[in-house]
This record gives structure tokens, sequence and C-alpha cells, in this order.
């Protein structure tokens, strides 16, 4: 029983993962545009973070958890909860990348966008859609 409870596991972060390489593509992409239009690197990672948070619970509910014992609402907002301290992780990994190592602001948000996704798993499949 523990072998099969690994193996679901497994599946469900495999799944998490090609969800979150299509999420993250749009994501990336939402940050350039917004970059380039305005040139606001903080105001660019909140926006398309932020697209990438409903993105995100959309796709997990449909694609990798299906739905948790919590009322949607419930839901969204316990992954809203998770996605405000990721917004925050990738601020300042942004910044840190952008205003100390000197990357272009590109670079910081893939940078970012790698640590926010192991918290933001990590969160959901204990915390969220905990069996």
């Amino acid at each position: 029983m523990d072998k099969l409870n690994k193996i679901i596991k497994n599946q469900r972060l495999v799944k998490y993962f090609a969800m979150a390489v299509t999420i993250v593509l749009i994501e990336l992409a939402t940050f350039q545009l917004v970059y380039f239009l305005n040139g606001n690197y903080y105001l660019a990672t909140v926006l398309s973070f932020a697209l990438a948070v409903v993105l995100n619970w959309v796709g997990g509910r449909a694609f990798v958890f299906g739905t948790s014992r919590h009322h949607p609402l419930r839901e969204f907002i316990m992954v809203l909860i998770a996605s405000i301290v990721g917004v925050l992780i990738q601020l300042a990994v942004v910044h840190i990348s952008v205003n100390v190592l000197l990357f272009y602001p590109l670079i910081g948000k893939v940078l970012s966008v790698g640590f926010s996704f192991f918290c933001n798993y990590w969160f959901r499949a204990i915390i969220v859609y905990r069996e």
C-alpha cells in the first residue's frame, strides 16, 4: 500500500510539473509583455503571477489534485494565501537578481519561478489537497 501511495504521489508531481511548465510559459510571456510595455518589473512580476495563480488553481483542480475536501472558495483562498507567499518570494528573488546580481529582469523571473514552484506544490499537496 505504501508503494502504491508513493506511485500516486509521484504521478501527481509529474502532472503538476507538466501543468506548471505550461503555466510558467504563459507567466513568463505575460511578464515580458508587461515589462516591455511599462518598464516596471515589480508590476510585471505581480500581474504575471496573479494570472498564474488563477490558471494554477483551475489547472490543479482539473488535471492534478481534483477537488479537495474544502469548499471551492475556501480552497481558492488557501491557494491564494500560498500564492501571496509565493509572490513575495518571487519579488525578493527578482529584486536581488536585478539589483544585486545585475541580471536582466526576465532571468530573475525565471529563477523566482523555480523557488516558488516547490513551495507552492508542497503547500497544496500537504495542506490544501491532503487526503
